[in-house]
């Protein structure tokens, strides 16, 4: 029987450069095909050749081994590192692993808000640099401890902010254990899950139970209070039927009562249609001309914000700004003028409603955005308030009392479309232009880029993206 009898003959192409090496190097080990005699059964073999001389005729001697068992171990392998590999790829939880001091050395992302995963960073950018380079600032000290105690032992969940690569916030549930080598340990491992859609929906439904509760609290409170005023001026019409004077004075404040009900149910249709709708960019010069001329009662309006947009919701641009100067006009006493502006402070854009009036006094500061307080129904700074809470913006008073009243619209840079305003230097005039940021990137001065210089008379507002 020759050699060739017992090999596989799909091998057999392979022959030629098989034996040219084995002929080159004098020993080789290869892996190889046999067939069996019954059957025709393929058997992968390992061959061990040592060539040498034997009464100075080439020999060949040969060790044949059975790996089945070895190639089918091989196999189950790879089937399982494949099935691994189809698993990770398809779970949503981002998996990592950090040594003692925080360094990634592998993470594997999942599709995570721009497909690449690891919030926008690929794996490659991510291995050699510490974890709490993307941790939001405001939760890095909590989660410090929470790490050290993951090196501990300690079992437990944490729920954070991550920094993503856009520069946004992605809410993350992390679960993780400690890595051992013997008795050490030597670095962490785990996973984090992206729920940032979870803690949105969260809030939402907060915010949509705070709606109902309110609306409920109106319903059932406020009107029936006005009810059961308006049946006490009732009885009094009825039984001062000799004193037409008392009988006028009953019915007029019969009268206004029912006026009182009407803005009542005006403002619960109004706060009704909270949220509706999507929010919308919003030129807030345009809402100033628009929304707070008509109620000023002719009071001089300075609007220093030539061209700013801000995202909020659509009743932005029909209630709050107008809220506002009502407010001025209903309790600010002697007023010359107020001033619309912009400026940037602690990170945050800052739209400023001020005016010369007698200002607020300290302890009301806080109590006048509540639900009831002030003239009227007293719900025109409270629904302001809750208009720009739906997009995250938020309102506060700070004016010196006797010296004027001043509310500030704090705005997360992302709420912010690219913004243009006038910067006066030394009599000059400069175009300045900054574009969205989120909040947690720091305010400076090479923020502003210098478009163009131009005279007072010659200037010329154009629209950068």
């Amino acid at each position: 029987m020759l050699v060739t009898d017992i090999d596989d003959p799909g091998m057999d192409h392979y022959q030629g450069t098989l034996i040219s090496e084995i002929g080159e190097m004098g020993h080789f080990i290869f892996e190889w095909q046999h067939v069996t005699k019954t059957g025709g059964e393929h058997v992968p073999v390992e061959v061990s050749v040592n060539f040498f001389e034997l009464d100075g005729a080439p020999v060949a001697l040969s060790v044949v081994r059975d790996i089945t068992e070895r190639k089918e171990a091989e196999h189950a392998l790879q089937m399982r590192e494949r099935e691994y590999r189809d698993l990770v790829d398809n779970i949503n939880e981002v998996i990592f692993r950090t040594d003692v001091g925080g360094v990634f050395y592998v993470h594997q992302p999942c599709d995570c808000e721009d497909g690449r995963g690891g919030c926008g960073y690929a794996p490659s950018e991510l291995i050699g640099t510490h974890f709490m380079d993307y941790i939001y600032p405001a939760d890095r000290s909590q989660l410090q401890k929470h790490f050290l105690e993951r090196l501990s032992g300690i079992k437990k969940r944490s729920t954070f902010r991550l920094l993503t690569k856009a520069g946004n916030e992605r809410w993350v549930l992390e679960s993780s254990r400690p890595i051992r080598e013997g008795n050490e340990v030597v670095g962490l491992q785990g996973m984090f899950l992206d729920i940032t859609h979870f803690r949105l929906m969260g809030a939402a439904l907060k915010k949509a139970n705070k709606k109902l509760n309110i609306l409920s609290s109106i319903t059932r409170h406020d009107i029936l209070n006005q009810v059961t005023a308006m049946n006490l001026y009732l009885e009094l019409i009825e039984t001062d039927s000799k004193n037409p004077q008392r009988q006028r004075e009953s019915f007029e404040a019969a009268l206004e009562i029912m006026a009182n009900v009407e803005r009542i149910i005006t403002f619960t249709r109004m706060y009704e249609n909270l949220g509706v709708n999507e929010p919308e960019w919003q030129d807030i010069a345009a809402i100033v001309e628009r929304e707070m001329v008509p109620v000023s009662g002719g009071l001089l309006i300075r609007n220093e914000i030539h061209r700013l947009e801000v995202y909020a919701d659509c009743m932005l641009g029909g209630k709050v700004f107008s809220n506002l100067m009502g407010n001025t006009v209903m309790h600010g006493g002697v007023v010359h003028g107020v001033t619309v502006s912009f400026e940037e402070r602690a990170g945050e854009g800052r739209i400023i409603v001020a005016d010369d009036g007698v200002g607020i006094a300290v302890d009301m500061k806080e109590e006048i955005f509540s639900k009831g307080v002030g003239e009227n129904t007293g719900f025109g700074l409270f629904l302001s308030r809750e208009i720009l809470d739906l997009t995250g913006i938020s309102i506060q008073e700070t004016g010196v009392p006797d010296l004027g009243a001043r509310f500030e619209i704090l705005i997360p840079w992302g709420k912010l479309s690219v913004c243009f305003f006038r910067l006066r230097v030394v009599g000059r005039e400069y175009f300045c232009i900054f574009r969205s940021r989120t909040i947690e990137q720091k305010y400076n001065s090479s923020a502003f880029t210098k478009v163009r210089e131009r005279s007072t008379s010659k200037m010329v507002l154009s629209r950068l993206r």
